[in-house]
């Protein structure tokens, strides 16, 4: 996973606040923070912290005069992850190697500098990342509910741009051979004034990026899975058909694989039912005040 702002759980930077989740997993993570970063970092480094929860934690620090994030994993809130910690599962590795490998091919990521591992009282397995700071970056996810509080789909100005070049971001990412597997508005960050000649987006969570070149049912599955986000149900086939158009580019072989894919397809029975609320047994709805 990465280790810079807005990581993993898309934490707020400046222009968001972090969300703060007292649980009793807050508790333990705050103290698994400190701990952790008086080990890899040293006793003397001031931590600022951005999030905690009972996955573990974020912070950030000056080294050398530049702003880094650290971020600690601790691998124990699910067993198949710490089950998957003994026969040699890395995701702080992963995140390394994958960040490395997409910035050979040109792809704007959010850099993973280091990382490491470091046994924990509490977190045997725990890890670590040290990623690169973005002070004004937040996650699209976050910015699109700043901005349009109301809506699902994409209205603003900004929001329609940045929501469109996602679409051309994750093609770029399969036709240069990776596979992202969590592509959604929460793991692509904003960097504000990022119009200078620099990507307005940059991928986060990168332990879940693999080096593969993606089926037609793959593509499909990382196109819903980034659509689903921008969807209601007054214009639930035209996003979707909209958003498999501008990522076939043409290429109408593409498309037509995207059309009648299953993921597609299940996506589009759901009729503007949403999952959760499929769950709970009644339908979504929009609310009645907001824009049209």
């Amino acid at each position: 996973m990465l280790a810079q702002v807005g990581n993993q759980e898309s934490a707020e930077a400046e222009l968001a606040p972090v969300r703060s989740r007292r649980s009793m997993g807050e508790l333990v993570g705050d103290s698994q923070l400190a701990r952790a970063a008086a080990r890899v970092l040293g006793p003397d480094v001031a931590l600022r912290v951005l999030q905690v929860s009972e996955r573990g934690g974020l912070g950030v620090f000056s080294r050398d005069g530049e702003q880094r994030v650290f971020k600690l994993m601790n691998c124990r809130t699910h067993w198949r992850k710490r089950f998957a910690r003994l026969f040699g599962w890395n995701p702080a590795r992963r995140a390394f190697e994958q960040s490395q490998m997409l910035q050979q091919a040109g792809v704007p990521v959010c850099p993973v500098l280091e990382h490491g591992q470091i046994p924990l009282p509490d977190a045997p397995r725990a890890l670590w990342t040290i990623g690169e700071y973005f002070p004004d970056g937040i996650a699209l996810r976050d910015l699109k509910k700043q901005l349009q509080p109301q809506r699902r789909s994409a209205v603003h100005p900004q929001i329609v741009a940045l929501y469109e070049h996602g679409i051309d971001m994750l093609r770029d990412l399969h036709e240069r051979g990776f596979m992202h597997r969590d592509f959604h508005a929460g793991n692509l960050m904003v960097v504000p004034g990022a119009d200078a000649g620099k990507p307005p987006l940059y991928l986060m969570d990168l332990d879940t990026v693999t080096r593969r070149a993606p089926s037609h049912d793959r593509r499909a599955a990382e196109v819903c899975r980034y659509v689903h986000n921008f969807v209601e149900p007054q214009n639930f086939e035209q996003v979707i058909m909209n958003a498999a158009e501008r990522y076939a580019r043409g290429d109408q072989a593409i498309l037509s694989r995207l059309k009648r894919s299953r993921q597609v397809a299940s996506l589009l029975r759901q009729k503007g039912v949403l999952p959760k609320d499929i769950l709970r047994g009644r339908e979504w709805k929009l609310p009645e005040d907001s824009v049209s």
